[in-house]
């Protein structure tokens, strides 16, 4: 079953809301559902504004259900790229959270098997998407699986932006093993962060090369709940220093680390 055909009859928690409310996978199956129904009746073409949020993952979701094409784009980019994305990609919907825009009723060719836009992260001026297929999602959410020892036990919380290939990928696989996911928008030096992994009981902890450079720095590795039992890393190349640290810290603490590349 592909991550996006959720399991209705399920009670366990898929994921914790940045408002602290537990959401059991029938509950999100609901609301995805409920989101369809506000959807055009016909394939288009879907601008969602994205946040470490629960609405963005309803319509994520969604819009996959449906057969609508989404581009992924993060709400707090420069106004001006939201505008060109507009302007050139004349979406037929923006979804921004909860509200639901119809923008352009016209009728756009897209290819039968085009699922999702997402940014290349070396994109200037008016962005530029890579084209991803469900065959495309699915292929990459499953071989990860197979990868990372990912179970129905796990829970992770978000460190990346949703619109970037490897926070969705995180996203992707975490429901495809029936895995918690905790969505907060703070950074990794909030307070509030390090008490959502404590309460939480967080099992799963990824970052790109920043992220951990910014672990290292805040001494923040000794800080990790007893939960936590492995690290992912990818999205660069991280300093040797520092990947030996974390390695080091993983073989005392019995932690996995796993170093990655841009799955894109």
């Amino acid at each position: 079953m592909n991550f996006w055909e959720l399991d209705r009859a399920s009670n366990s928690v898929a994921c914790v809301t940045e408002y602290g409310q537990t959401v059991s996978h029938q509950q999100l199956a609901a609301a995805v559902e409920q989101r369809v129904s506000a959807l055009p009746a016909t394939r288009s073409l879907c601008l969602i504004l994205t946040q470490n949020t629960f609405a963005t993952l309803v319509n994520y979701l969604a819009c996959l259900k449906a057969n609508h094409c989404a581009i992924l784009l993060e709400k707090n980019a420069p106004g001006h790229a939201i505008q060109q994305a507009i302007e050139h990609y004349r979406p037929n919907v923006v979804l921004d959270g909860d509200s639901l825009t119809t923008r352009d009723s016209d009728s756009l060719e897209l290819d039968v098997s085009l699922a999702l836009l997402l940014t290349t992260s070396g994109s200037t001026g008016t962005a530029k998407f890579v084209c991803l297929s469900r065959k495309n999602l699915a292929a990459n959410t499953s071989s990860i699986c197979a990868y990372l020892p990912i179970s129905d036990q796990d829970c992770t919380i978000t460190t990346l932006p949703f619109s970037y290939s490897f926070g969705l990928s995180i996203i992707n696989t975490h429901l495809a093993r029936k895995a918690c996911i905790v969505f907060t928008q703070d950074s990794v030096i909030s307070a509030n962060f390090w008490h959502l992994l404590t309460q939480h009981q967080v099992t799963g902890f990824y970052g790109v090369p920043f992220t951990f450079e910014t672990l290292w720095r805040i001494n923040g590795l000794a800080k990790l709940p007893l939960s936590v039992r492995y690290l992912g890393q990818a999205g660069g190349v991280l300093k040797s220093k520092i990947k030996q640290k974390i390695n080091d810290h993983c073989l005392v603490n019995d932690r996995q680390f796993y170093v990655m590349y841009g799955q894109t």
